[in-house]
């Protein structure tokens, strides 16, 4: 006997367990995956089969991820809710989604941290100083002939030294 092919649902549902189970499933990643299957004819009230490693259902998975510290009575009803709500051409292609705006706050947060740090970088720079320094006859020659054919290696180097393990 063949096969049969498995259903737009059971792919959807193993998809999403298993982005669930590796730790990667956010409110975002969840849209975007149950977006892709929103399109084709899914049949969403479809019970589900299988199970995560901490025993959720896929109805479940999508419930808890999509609306996190709340404990819904019924959760094939709250998950019909998500599907139709992600069905629906409305408010939801006028802007971002608020996983999106989320996420864009977040990067917004990052880059502006990140700029200060450079800015924090540059103006200490100026005031790092080596704690020792060589003789000042080298640090002169360093400083006349910067382009000399074997500038001295910069950075840590863990071929520096090496030797070869000693035999017992």
């Amino acid at each position: 006997m063949a096969a049969r092919e498995p259903s737009l649902f059971r792919v959807a549902e193993r998809a999403i367990v298993a982005l669930y189970d590796g730790g990667v499933l956010s409110p975002a990643v969840l849209e975007r995956v149950l977006s892709a299957f929103i399109g084709a004819t899914v049949k969403w009230e479809t019970e589900a089969d299988m199970h995560s490693v901490d025993g959720r259902t896929f109805h479940d998975i999508v419930v808890a991820t999509m609306m996190p510290g709340h404990a819904p009575d019924d959760v094939a009803r709250e998950f019909a809710r998500i599907i139709a709500h992600l069905e629906s051409p409305g408010p939801r292609d006028d802007g971002p989604s608020d996983a999106a705006k989320a996420a864009t706050k977040r990067e917004t947060r990052k880059e502006r941290s990140s700029d200060e740090d450079e800015t924090l970088i540059r103006q200490l720079g100026a005031a790092n100083r080596p704690k020792r320094r060589r003789n000042a006859a080298a640090v002169r020659e360093d400083d006349a002939a910067p382009s000399s054919g074997s500038a001295p290696p910069t950075g840590f180097n863990p071929l520096v030294n090496a030797r070869l393990p000693r035999k017992h």
